[in-house]
């Protein structure tokens, strides 16, 4: 067995603190640990990945896992499975040549669809790559080559490393050698408690979670817009149905709710910038190379295979973690577009959770002062503190801001898009540094594109039907940034209808939403006005999730050292 100490450097501070806390109760669980040995150690350690299965497929999201060097396997409906070769993606179908399945990718041939599935550490690289593609159809006998239109597929497996479930997992691993007692698994609930109002979408009649919205708006002064991309979302009886529910301990506040549509050239895709710009892009290229002290992450951030950059590195002379990302860029680019797959990690939540403590009983009374100073104010505190996600670009005269990405919530990644004038970069070479708070933020995925912006179409749909969970019909509170807002508190929930405008290959549907919420969190004792007056300085953040993180590596690492 590794020594301690080594171990601990593989594991999430998120998953830290528990265990930190369950330490500090009690030290002596002997025989609730052998218990759970005996449970757990066959599954020890495991890795897993999801599905993300669909059942409907089309081409732009062919060319897209195309060009992410994907590869595809094709099922029929009489159990053949075969890898496709050659592929080539034109108009609405899809097409190559049948070829004999390698052994690697028989594995994982049969997944289950409703959980998370295990997958050997060995083969993640080859699995993660996978795109499974089920036609309803047996095989023609002697087939050796297939032409077939998306629509004609009816179901699409997309595989992605579940980095929740094999965290859970790895817990619970600690657990069965040793490490802590099963009532770790309730303090992980606590630890990694997100915030922001939360947004389900009616697919096939049962909501699903999408993801946070205006994450960071916590209070009115930093109220704000968000531009959610939809993407695999179907209307019901020709309307779009979504629920945003309150999160326990918080109230919201949501001012309006709109559903854009973006009608685009086939081929292309679109996101809107945290500012509600709408942006085309085609076909982004990889980074060619990507280094944190001295460390290659090309590949952790080429895929969204859920392999992350964790912002786990030394502070660079800005005082953060940060990541270069260098790029090839053609010749006569003078604008480029990075898009980035990144989410706030759950260590996040902790750690804002803990600072807000700082304030004691006087957290409430402080919220409120921040609700009568500009709005300015705060977000530019957010931005010195690097909460947000900064961007830099290398210039002739070196590192230059750009822009940030906002905060999105600890519960979900998103796709994320920035303008970046490059009229001032002569070389064939892009840098680019993203930089965050330490453990703040996770990336999965960085790359640019420099395609021209091509046209579209732009339409808001206001919505058709807003009822509360107790009755009320809210529609006009939702119509207009007007300051009359709909509230949530306690297990509220809100139902949002939108006509459908009916099917479109070409289009690209957004929930916009602007509010802001409160955390309701009663904290105890005086504040702790020493520790308080040092997040002043710029950087101090980043310096108090480095303290949380060592403090706590530190004090497990005792504790289980001792128990040897």
């Amino acid at each position: 067995m590794k020594p301690v100490t080594n171990r601990l450097a593989h594991i999430s501070p998120s998953i830290l603190f528990p265990f930190h806390l369950l330490w500090k109760r009690s030290k002596k669980i002997t025989i609730v640990v052998v218990l759970v040995t005996a449970f757990v150690l066959a599954s020890c350690f495991q890795h897993y990945y999801r599905t993300n299965t669909t059942n409907s497929v089309d081409t732009a999201t062919l060319k897209r896992l195309q060009n992410s060097s994907k590869y595809f396997i094709l099922h029929y409906n009489d159990k053949k499975a075969f890898g496709l070769t050659n592929v080539t993606i034109s108009g609405d179908n899809i097409e190559g040549d049948l070829a004999e399945l390698p052994e690697e990718r028989k594995k994982y041939l049969n997944p289950n669809p409703e959980k998370s599935n295990i997958v050997r550490r060995a083969d993640k690289m080859s699995a993660l790559m996978e795109v499974h593609l089920y036609y309803p159809q047996a095989m023609t006998p002697g087939q050796t080559h297939v032409s077939v239109p998306a629509s004609a597929f009816n179901r699409i497996d997309v595989y992605e490393f579940d980095r929740n479930a094999t965290t859970s997992n790895h817990v619970i691993s600690w657990i069965g050698v040793g490490l802590v007692g099963a009532v770790a698994v309730t303090l992980i609930a606590f630890a990694i408690a997100c915030n922001c109002p939360q947004v389900y979408v009616n697919n096939n009649g049962q909501y699903e979670f999408k993801s946070g919205v205006y994450s960071g708006a916590v209070y009115s002064t930093l109220e704000r817009s968000d531009y959610l991309y939809l993407d695999g979302i179907h209307p019901i009886n020709d309307r779009y149905k979504f629920r945003i529910g309150n999160v326990e301990n918080e109230e919201q506040f949501i001012n309006q709710v709109q559903l854009m549509k973006v009608d685009h050239a086939a081929g292309v895709k679109v996101l809107a910038d945290r500012h509600g710009k709408v942006l085309t892009y085609k076909d982004p290229i990889l980074p060619s190379v990507a280094t944190y002290d001295n460390t290659d992450v090309t590949r952790e951030l080429k895929f969204p295979d859920g392999e992350q950059y964790l912002f786990d590195s030394k502070a660079n002379e800005n005082g953060f973690s940060a990541v270069t990302i260098r790029f090839d860029k053609p010749a006569r680019a003078t604008k480029g577009k990075l898009i980035v797959r990144a989410g706030n990690s759950k260590w996040s939540g902790y750690l804002y959770s803990e600072f807000a403590s700082l304030f004691g009983n006087g957290y409430e009374k402080w919220r409120k002062q921040q609700e009568q100073s500009p709005a300015a104010n705060a977000e530019q505190w957010q931005i010195d503190q690097s909460l947000p996600l900064k961007v830099f670009a290398e210039t002739g005269s070196g590192w230059q801001y750009i822009d940030h990405f906002a905060l999105t919530g600890n519960t979900a990644s998103r796709d994320m898009i920035m303008e970046i004038d490059l009229s001032s970069i002569k070389t064939d070479q892009l840098n680019i540094r993203l930089e965050s708070t330490f453990q703040f933020w996770n990336v999965d995925q960085a790359v640019m594109d420099f395609s021209e912006d091509t046209p579209v179409h732009i339409s808001f749909n206001d919505p058709v039907a807003v009822t509360k969970n107790d009755g009320i019909n809210n529609q006009d509170e939702l119509l207009k940034q007007d300051k009359k807002y709909v509230q949530l508190t306690g297990n509220d929930i809100i139902d949002i209808e939108f006509n459908s405008s009916g099917p479109g290959n070409t289009s690209s549907l957004f929930l916009v939403s602007s509010g802001y919420y409160h955390s309701l969190n009663k904290g105890k004792g005086k504040p702790e006005l020493q520790a308080l007056i040092k997040f002043r300085e710029k950087g101090a953040f980043d310096r108090f999730s480095r303290q949380k993180y060592t403090a706590i590596e530190e004090a497990l690492a005792k504790t289980a050292t001792r128990s040897q």
